[in-house]
This record gives C-alpha cells, structure tokens and sequence, in this order.
C-alpha cells in the first residue's frame, strides 16, 4: 500500500497485520517504513525515537500473533531498532507496544531510567486513552489537524507528555510541532504519470452532544478499541438508564432474526453478593432423565450470549465468503453489568480475564468443567449441543462489548484489581456535566430545568468544595440529576425542592456523613445552596445549626 493524507490508522494496521517477519525485506509498506525513517533522520530534523513514537500513535499499541509459533513479533524491534533506547521516547513506543519494563535498556541516567521504568504503567495507561480519543477510523490529515486541538495539551496527558516530550532534552519542542515534523517523511509522494485518486470514504461517526449522558456514553463505547468498558460516577447521574437506552437502540437496528438469544441481542445482570462463576460462565444444573435427578454442565448468563455472538459471528463471514465480500460484519452484542463491582470478581471472572484481553478464537482457554458435554435449551427440552463451539475451548467473540457500572462510593463492595483495571476502559459520567441536558429530558420543561441546574450545581460544589474535603467528600458523592426525577410541575420550585430535600438528598448527605462532627452547619449549607438562598439569613425549612457544630 502507498500512504496517502486520506489513508486511516485501520488501514495501517492491517498493512502491519499482513507482513510475514522473514518477508520484511520485500514488503513495499515495510521498505515504505524504513525509507521515511531514514529520510527523517538524514535530515536531521526528527530523531529516530520521534518517529518511533508517531508510529506508536497510529499503531494504537498494536501488536499480533504470528502463525504456527504463536511468538510476538514487536513491530518496533524490526523496523525501529532505537527505540530500545531507554530514552523517553523508546519507553513511550515500547508501552504502547506492551514490552515489559526490563526491556528498556539501560540509560545514561540512571535517576531518569528508574523513573521510566516505576512510570510504566501509568504511562501505559495514559497512552491507551491517547490512542483511544484518536479513532481507527482517524486519517493522517484528520491527525494533523488535531494536532492544534487540546488533544496534545499537556495538561490533559500530563505524564505522556512527560515522555514525549523527552525531559531529557535541553529544549523540548510541544508534542504537536513533532507530530507535524514527521507526517512529510511517512507520506508518499504522489506518481505523476498516474491519476490522483478519489479521496478514501471514511466511515461517518454520528455527531453526538457531549452534554447529553446517552449520547456521550455511546460516543465512548463505539470510539472504545477495548470493547470491556466501565462507566463510574455519583449515584443518580444515569449510567444504568442510558447504557441500556443506547444498547436497545442499537439493537432495534441489528436483525433480530440473527439474535436468537431472547430475540436480543444483549443480556442485561446485575451483579450482588451471591452472583458467582456458575452464573457467570458455567455450572452444573439439576435435570431430570429417566426419573432420577442428574447434574449438567450448562451456561451461565456471559457464556450463553457469547456462544450466541460466536455462532452469528460464523454465520456472517461464511456468508461473506459465500459472496465473496469483504466487510461483512456479525451483529454487536452488549453484555451490560450493573453494580460490577457488588460481586467477588475473581471468583465470577475466573479464567476468563485472559478473555477479556486477547479475543477471538485463537485465544481459547479451558474452562472448569471443560472435560464435560454442555447442554442447553433446545426445541425438546433441555438436550446435549451436539455442534458446541466451544468444544475445543471457550473465548471471548470480537462482536462481544462488555459494558460495566458501579459507583465508587458504595460500601461494602468488592474493588478491582490492578489485573482487571486495566482491561478495561474507564470513563467517568460527572454529574455537574450532565445536570441540565438530563433534567430537561426529565421535566420537558427548559426554564425549569435550567434554574434547577443550576440550583442543583451550586450544592455540588458545595459538596465536593472546602467545606466537603472537611468530611473527605469529592465529586463521587455529588447528587446525580435522578434524585429530581419526581419533581411536580404543578407545585412551585420551592414546594418541590423542600419535598426532594427531605424524603431524598437531606437523608443521603447524611447517610454519607454519619458519626462525623459538624455535619449539621455541611448539610445546612448544602440546602442553603438547594433553595438559591445566598443572603446568609436562616430559612425556617432549614435543618438547624447545633451547639456541637459551633464548637
């Protein structure tokens, strides 16, 4: 392939996907690699690990399994010798690429390597969210325009900048004017005894408000390269109505003829205390077969609708092959969890966290009760699956979106893991950001919803203010627009708070604060704020400031 402005990050990853190792010496694109990068340093204006790192941009941590040896091959160690550096630049290309930290070499200094090395997953994970808000879909030229958007502010990706931006150096230049270097050397120059070519079609990405909590959450699962997606925020912000409302209206436009499972094609759980691996994945279930009671191995909820997803997902590339297509695409499905975190994750995933990473069928893994026949629901009743899927191995579909979400504030809840944290992407839904656009879908009413906003706000920032940090409270214990969803359009504004002040946030705040000093004159100032009452004079509606609270 010739690179042009036009050309997507997708189509360079498949061009990477595509070059055996030992034929990397005759593969134009990989010559194509190698020629920009040398022009790039014969010119003296972009050091090698530059551009090691702006292929690391394009690549979004790319990396494969190739063929029989099921060996990594590491794009940058081929084609990029340098970026094993040590230096700043190396580190940030080898992250992106997964490289452990005993691979960075060693560097002059030895204060600035540790630093590399302690940094790494951080770094890591700063990186995944960089390449996650450039899209597959991205091309080169679309790349440079953003380079002047605060996508490279440093202050949005403060510790990639850190590494970009080589510290090391005596005049670090800013991430973009690099970036912006180097596009001229990657591009090829257009033949001039052929045509020049249409531009590349690139696929459309609805416009969405980022405002508007369903629209922003579907945003954030299309644009997602992880496909298992966390939503975390404050109790009533609307994460678990708008991940649903987004999930059924994407599956109203997928075949439901495809979709067999329940004619949907996504299952909604959400998990608790009890919920276990045998929910999850697999168990063994009570049938009865010749008047005596025998136990099966069946399906749990995730299994079920991943073998689902696996058998539509074969349906729609023999199709393809059949009419020899290219494109055609099995149906998503949506696995939403509710409350994630309320179960004992590791005994719910088991093994299965090696799915959630690396999917498709060549990355199998034998589940507990893999040495037994599966049964499931069939026309005649519970009866062995003579074509199980799984038979050789259960994974993860790559039609499967996983979708989770918890509030971090909940006691008494399990928390996550390091291991299983960065399977995921996290996406916090703030409720300040979407309390008007929330409220007016609620109430109908954009006067109203805008005053109550604003109301609602200023008792937020009350919340998470000087006088919240007293307590430990942040914008994790802020009141979600939900909490006025009862609000009665034919009592007044002041009727109406006084009514959901007391039957729902008065007992919350408090509930939040129990045993604590003080959380009188807190909770005074939080309605304060409620009933826009900013003279100072005490309402007679007002919980009253005690003794205890003025010491």
């Amino acid at each position: 392939m010739k690179i042009t402005m036009d050309t997507t990050f997708q189509e360079i990853r498949d061009a990477f996907a595509t070059i055996n190792e030992k034929d990397i010496n005759n593969d134009d694109f990989a010559l194509q690699m190698k020629d920009a990068r040398d022009a790039a340093k014969n010119k003296g204006n972009v050091l090698n690990q530059e551009f090691d790192f702006f292929i690391s941009i394009i690549l979004g941590g790319y990396k494969r399994f190739v063929d029989d040896s099921k060996s990594i091959v590491n794009y940058n160690m081929i084609f990029f010798p340098n970026s094993q550096s040590g230096n700043a630049w190396g580190a940030a290309f080898e992250a992106s690429m997964g490289l452990s930290s005993n691979q960075i070499k060693k560097h002059d200094d030895v204060t600035e390597n540790e630093s590399l090395k302690n940094d790494k997953t951080l770094m890591r994970q700063e990186f995944s969210t960089f390449c996650r808000d450039l899209p597959s879909h991205t091309t080169l030229s679309q790349l440079s325009q953003a380079c002047t958007t605060s996508l490279f502010d440093p202050t949005t990706y403060p510790t990639l900048h850190k590494y970009c931006d080589n510290p090391t150096s005596q005049n670090p230049a800013p991430l973009r004017l690099k970036i912006n270097n180097i596009i001229p050397y990657f591009i090829s120059q257009p033949t001039p005894a052929l045509p020049a070519q249409a531009p590349i079609q690139q696929p459309q990405v609805k416009p969405y408000d980022p405002n508007e909590v369903t629209q922003y959450i579907g945003h954030c699962i299309k644009t997602s390269r992880k496909k298992n997606i966390i939503f975390t925020g404050a109790p009533g912000t609307g994460k678990t109505y708008s991940v649903e409302k987004y999930v059924n209206e994407q599956n109203s436009e997928q075949l439901d003829s495809i979709c067999s499972y329940s004619s949907r094609c996504f299952k909604f759980v959400q998990f608790h205390g009890s919920y276990d691996y045998t929910d999850f994945v697999e168990g063994l279930r009570p049938i009865e077969r010749a008047d005596q009671m025998v136990f099966v191995r069946m399906d749990g909820t995730f299994k079920a609708l991943c073998r689902e997803a696996a058998e539509a997902e074969k349906k729609s590339r023999k199709a393809a092959e059949a009419e020899k297509k290219n494109g055609e695409k099995a149906p998503i499905y949506y696995f939403v969890i509710d409350e994630i975190n309320r179960a004992e994750l590791s005994k719910v995933f088991g093994e299965l966290m090696y799915c959630f990473e690396k999917r498709g069928s060549e990355h199998k893994v034998q589940t507990q009760y893999h040495n037994l026949p599966t049964y499931g629901e069939t026309k005649n009743g519970i009866e062995k699956l003579n074509n199980d899927i799984f038979k050789d191995g259960f994974y993860v579909p790559e039609n499967v979106v996983i979708i989770g979400t918890m509030n971090d504030i909940d006691r008494n809840v399990e928390t996550f893991d390091f291991a299983l944290r960065r399977r995921f992407d996290w996406i916090p839904i703030k409720a300040n950001d979407f309390m008007e656009t929330s409220l007016r879908s609620m109430l109908n009413d954009e006067k109203v919803s805008k005053d109550l906003a604003q109301r609602a706000i200023r008792m937020n920032e009350v919340i998470s203010g000087e006088s919240g940090k007293r307590f430990g409270l942040n914008e994790d214990y802020h009141i979600g627009p939900a909490y006025f969803k009862d609000y009665d359009k034919a009592k007044s504004m002041g009727e109406n708070l006084d009514d959901i002040w007391k039957r729902n946030i008065e007992p919350i705040l408090r509930e939040y604060l129990r045993g604590k000093n003080g959380v009188d004159k807190f909770v005074n100032d939080c309605h304060k704020a409620l009933m826009n009452d900013q003279s100072g004079d005490k309402d007679t509606n007002e919980p009253q400031t005690t003794a205890e609270d003025e010491e």
